[in-house]
């Protein structure tokens, strides 16, 4: 087919970010595929590469959500490839672009066969990939590496520090969704924003997220004209809340079974 022809319609299907290693050594093909996993994985992450040595290293380099090859590959046979990415992360999907079903499943028969067709169909791409069983990344609450560095390797400040943290969420109350106004959508931007703060100094990585996330919302509340949709905004406070309560349960440092108390 014409690589350069439009795209059918083809819907996101996920709005987080996944990396994805793409690998085909034809330029025109790597083109193409770039531009179906774009236009179905708008927030992806896509690095492209052109030989199996080069992925294997990238994915050493780091970890991939979802691996893509067009065979055949230059320099190492696509089923050490595969080989190589499954013995270090099992869980990855992989889909083969292969000119069979058979010569797929020949190169790694737990991975996703699709056979390639003349022409090439991104329909067809489409819905193998849809099939994919991909999930959001699990959130990050708490990078105590990076918190140690910030504070030159201090571990009893990074614990009384974090213990003091935790108070700090105990006393947090967050309103209802629905008996917000645009006066009160102030006072909540104020205090998610102070607690994107907080948690931003300490690496609490999820509770940034989630504050940042209510923050956006609650400003566009205390805007009146530009009022955000009861259901983000109700599922925003709900998203911080459970962090905020899950973080008071789980341990924090390893090692610990219960998190610090001042």
């Amino acid at each position: 087919m014409d690589f350069a022809e439009p795209l059918p319609e083809l819907h996101a299907l996920a709005d987080w970010t996944l990396h994805i290693l793409l690998l085909a050594a034809e330029t025109d093909l790597q083109q193409f595929l770039w531009r179906v996993l774009q236009r179905v994985y708008p927030a992806a992450q896509i690095t492209g590469l052109v030989s199996g040595p080069e992925a294997v290293m990238a994915f050493e380099a780091r970890s991939a959500d979802l691996v893509l090859i067009a065979t055949p590959v230059p320099d190492m046979p696509a089923a050490e490839v595969m080989q190589c990415i499954h013995q270090m992360a099992a869980h990855v999907p992989i889909v083969i672009l292969a000119d069979t079903p058979a010569e797929a499943a020949q190169h790694d028969p737990s991975a996703t066969a699709y056979a390639r067709v003349q022409p090439l169909s991104p329909t067809q791409l489409y819905q193998t990939l849809k099939a994919l069983p991909l999930l959001p990344p699990a959130p990050v609450h708490f990078d105590a590496v990076a918190l140690l560095e910030r504070l030159d390797g201090d571990q009893a400040l990074a614990h009384r520090l974090i213990a003091q943290a935790l108070l700090m969420l105990a006393s947090e109350t967050l309103p209802a969704s629905d008996l917000l106004d645009a006066e009160s959508g102030k006072d909540l931007r104020q205090q998610a924003h102070r607690i994107k703060g907080m948690a931003a100094n300490l690496s609490l990585l999820a509770l940034r997220d989630y504050a940042q996330a209510l923050e956006q919302q609650a400003r566009l509340l205390e805007q009146s004209s530009a009022a955000p949709a009861a259901e983000t905004l109700h599922q925003c406070i709900q998203q911080l809340a459970v962090e905020m309560a899950l973080l008071q349960k789980m341990p924090l440092w390893p090692g610990e079974d219960l998190p610090l108390q001042v």
